[in-house]
C-alpha cells in the first residue's frame, strides 16, 4: 500500500508542477487528487462492465457523450490505462469538446502508470 501512496503523491506533485508551468492552472484541471480519484472510479466502472450488464448505470461508450470535460478527461485517462477500445474515441471527443488541455495530464498519468508496471 505504501508503494501506491508514494506513486500517487509523486503523480500529484508532477501534475501540480505541470499546471504551474502551464500558467498556474494550465488546462483547468481541478485538484490533481480529485482528478486521480475520478480516474480510479472510472477504471472501476469500466472494469465492472460485464458484472453490471443490463443495469442502467453500466458503462457504455454512450455515457461519454454527456460528460463535462473534467469527467470525460477522467474516463479518457482510465480507458487509456486499461487499453480499452473506447480510449481513442474518448480522447477525440475530449479534444473536439474543447478539453484538449487535459491531454498532457492524461499522458502524464498514463506514463506514470506504465512506469509503475515495469
Amino acid at each position: 500500500m505504501h508503494n501506491f501512496e508514494r506513486r500517487l503523491e509523486r503523480i500529484e506533485r508532477e501534475l501540480a508542477s505541470a499546471s504551474e508551468h502551464a500558467g498556474g492552472g494550465g488546462s483547468g484541471v481541478g485538484g490533481s487528487r480529485e482528478f486521480l480519484i475520478g480516474v480510479l472510479d472510472s477504471i472501476s466502472h469500466v472494469r465492472r462492465t460485464s458484472l453490471d450488464e443490463g443495469q442502467p448505470d453500466a458503462y457504455s461508450p454512450g455515457i461519454l457523450e454527456n460528460l463535462a470535460p473534467f469527467e470525460l478527461a477522467q474516463y479518457a485517462c482510465a480507458l487509456c490505462i486499461l487499453s480499452h477500445a473506447d480510449a481513442d474515441g474518448a480522447r477525440r471527443r475530449l479534444v473536439d469538446g474543447g478539453g484538449g488541455g487535459f491531454i498532457p495530464f492524461i499522458e502524464n498519468v498514463v506514463s506514470h502508470h506504465l512506469e509503475g508496471r515495469s
